[in-house]
């Protein structure tokens, strides 16, 4: 029985190829830090502009659809957080999802 995969919401295939990146600062990283979590400080608003900045504060490149974000907003995130929970918490409540 074959099973059809769903396609990649674009805004999660960019994220994906985002993280897949991780691993190589991580190892790059591994002797500096044991850790991943790292403070962010990113006021609520324009997603795509919290979305910018959690990439610049967690030392990423994120590649995301504009006219997915185009009207949304986020709450923000402040603290130190795994890259991975920040962004969760920067997408929360927007309908979309890494």
């Amino acid at each position: 029985m074959s099973r059809l995969a769903r396609p990649l919401h674009p805004l999660a295939l960019s994220v994906a190829m985002a993280f897949a990146a991780v691993p190589l600062l991580a190892v790059q990283n591994a002797f500096a830090e044991e850790s991943t979590v790292r403070g962010f400080s990113i006021p609520s608003g324009d997603l795509s502009q919290a979305l910018n900045s959690l990439a610049e504060q967690a030392g990423l490149v994120l590649a995301f659809d504009a006219s997915l974000t185009r009207g949304k907003r986020s709450n923000g995130v402040s603290g130190r957080y795994d890259t991975e929970v920040a962004l969760n918490q920067v997408l929360a409540g927007s309908g979309l999802q890494a």
